[in-house]
Formats: C-alpha cells, structure tokens, sequence
C-alpha cells in the first residue's frame, strides 16, 4: 500500500481538525457584568477583634462616600461591619464588599433610590 500524498495528508489534517470543532461542546458566551449604578469609595479606619462564646470576628471602621450618578446623589457614610475571622482573605473581601452594598442599598432606599446590591461598586482604599 502506498503511503497517502502530500494533498490527501493536509485533507485529512483538516477534516481532523473541522471534526474536532464539531464535536467539541458548545461553550457559553461569556456573561459581562452590567454597568454599576451607584458607587461607594470606602476607606479601612480601623479594625478590631469580637469574641463571644465560639465566636470570633473582625470589626471593620469604614469611612466613605456614596454616588448615585443617575440622580447626582453623594454624600458621606461611616460605618462598622464584622466578618468571621477564621475566612481566608479572599473570602473576607468578598464577605466585606457583600456587606458594604446591602449597607449602600439600605442608605440609598432611604432617599428613594433604588439599586440592586449587586449593581454597587465598592471601591476599597
């Protein structure tokens, strides 16, 4: 038997390569996550500990402002949070900024505003 030509290789090559493609599964679009609605610049003044029984925690001091661009709202908020202090620190971050917009939705309810939480940028500093 003859070994296949130079063209029958680069054919098979190809339909090697569209067959894989088909075959491969479908992926996702990428979702991007829609555009913030309201922003919350915080700065980290302090923190300290909170033991009660088992529980342990950090006490966040955050000193901040709110902007609301839609409606040309800002103005300043303060606040103290706690988070578990057994998260490592990706997860506390993440636990903190969750926090911080609930905080931010509350404020901005306040003023009848409406904004998801989730539609809140925390900027840390």
């Amino acid at each position: 038997m003859l070994p296949p030509s130079g063209l029958s290789r680069r054919a098979l090559v190809a339909g090697a390569a569209v067959a894989a493609v088909v075959s491969a599964p479908a992926t996702k679009a990428r979702k991007r996550k829609p555009p913030p609605l309201a922003f919350y610049s915080v700065t980290m003044t302090g923190v300290s500990d909170y033991a009660s029984g088992n529980d342990r925690a950090f006490i966040w001091n955050v000193n901040g402002a709110i902007y609301h661009p839609e409606s040309d709202t800002h103005f300043a908020s303060s606040l103290a949070t706690g988070v578990a202090a057994n998260l490592t620190a990706k997860a506390a971050r993440a636990a903190l900024i969750r926090q911080l917009q609930g905080w931010v939705r509350s404020e901005l309810q306040g003023k009848q505003l409406d904004v998801a939480a989730d539609r809140i940028e925390v900027i840390l500093i």
